[in-house]
Parts: C-alpha cells; structure tokens; sequence
C-alpha cells in the first residue's frame, strides 16, 4: 500500500475512534486484522522514515498519525510491537 494511503487509513480509523458511537472496540478485533495492521505500519514507518521525497515536518506528522492509529488499533503498548 502506498504512503498516501497508509496515511488515510490511518485517519480513518482515529476519526473512527472519536466518534461518539464508538466504544470499546479494540475487544472486538480479529488477530487476523491486528496482525495485518500491524504490517502495514510497520511497513509505512520504515518507508516514511526512509523517505527522501517529503519533508521532515510531513514525515513527523505522518509518524504521529501511525502511532496514535496504532495505538487505537493495538492498545497503549502497541508501538512496540511494531
């Protein structure tokens, strides 16, 4: 998945999780969805911090956007894990 990409899944799911509808979801995910999404992140950051087509400040930005979804998506501990 691309960098772009990456970033609005990201947003889509921390505007998910502000929703007022929402609550306690983490208990309800499949392992198979925390496994893949934490690919994914892992994936993005190492791109993203690698990246040589984007500024510091956008590749800090996009950073935060990762780990406050991660942390929604995996818990509080869960930037560790990737």
């Amino acid at each position: 998945m691309e960098d772009d990409a990456c970033v609005e899944v990201f947003k889509a799911i921390l505007d998910f999780f502000n929703s007022e509808d929402v609550n306690n979801l983490q208990d309800h995910f499949l392992d198979e969805f925390r496994v893949k999404f934490r690919a994914m992140a892992k994936e993005f950051l190492d791109s993203d911090l690698l990246s040589n087509s984007v500024s510091e400040s956008v590749k800090s930005s996009q950073c935060i956007t990762c780990l406050d979804a991660t942390h929604k998506v995996l818990g509080p501990d869960g930037f560790a894990l990737i």
